[in-house]
């Protein structure tokens, strides 16, 4: 599971930090962690850990239950749907809040795509599989971030 996860991660920084940072915005970098270093990996392992236990087990799951069970809408439709509606969710609440990060495309964008990945791991993988890819990518990040 973690070794799967760590290839997950890779792919995430990597070949979506070049699509959003090189491709996409080429022009936009995105701005560096500037936190204590050990202080960014503990926050980044809890955000690992929180942000896929609230968007992708509760909410993805709720969003399936009531559109495949309640709604009756098929259920490849319905993971459409719930992973659309959890990632725009995941993507606009890193900006909320006193400590939220200021909005740009560049960012917005890598987060969508980062949240479609991670509902699709989690949808086919399992909570755990998402849990860890989310986390080994924060921890990656604060050591060295993929796409300055």
């Amino acid at each position: 599971m973690f070794g799967e996860s760590m290839i997950y991660a890779l792919f995430m920084g990597n070949v979506l930090g070049y699509l959003v940072y090189k491709i996409l915005f080429p022009y936009t970098l995105a701005m560096p962690f500037s936190l204590n270093m050990w202080l960014g990996i503990i926050l980044s392992v809890g955000a690992g850990v929180y942000e896929e236990i609230v968007f992708r087990l509760l909410l993805i799951t709720s969003l399936y239950f009531i559109f495949t069970t309640l709604m009756k809408i098929s259920k490849p439709v319905s993971a459409i749907i719930s992973i659309i509606t959890g990632t725009l969710l995941f993507a606009a609440m890193h900006y909320m809040g006193t400590l939220g990060d200021t909005f740009t495309y560049s960012n917005f964008t890598f987060r969508i795509l980062a949240g479609i990945v991670l509902s699709t791991i989690f949808m086919f993988r399992g909570l755990g599989v998402a849990v860890y890819t989310h986390a080994i990518y924060d921890v990656l990040s604060v050591l060295k971030p993929f796409h300055i």
